[in-house]
């Protein structure tokens, strides 16, 4: 099984995983079914990891959709939140 960094890279890498997580805002949900996909991590390593990028850690809003801005998402808590720029959508 793949850890959390892995799913955040394969997130931003297949788009067809990145649609089954496009509307998903709830932690718990988000642990649960990505586990279904082949990743195993907590739901407090991926608050942790949101932390980070509110915070700074990592820069979410060039990288979503909306219609603002191109892929912004309603919930913060969106996986595809957690796409890094420089790795695309």
């Amino acid at each position: 099984m793949k850890d959390l960094n892995g799913f955040i890279e394969d997130l931003g890498k297949n788009k067809s995983l990145a649609d089954k997580f496009k509307d998903v805002g709830d932690p718990a949900e988000v642990v649960k079914m990505a586990k279904k996909e082949g990743y195993e991590f907590t739901e407090d390593d991926y608050m942790d990891k949101q932390m980070e990028a509110v915070s700074g850690g990592i820069n979410v809003y060039p990288c979503v959709e909306g219609a603002e801005r191109p892929g912004w998402r309603p919930s913060l808590l969106c996986p595809l939140n957690l796409i890094s720029p420089s790795k695309g959508k």
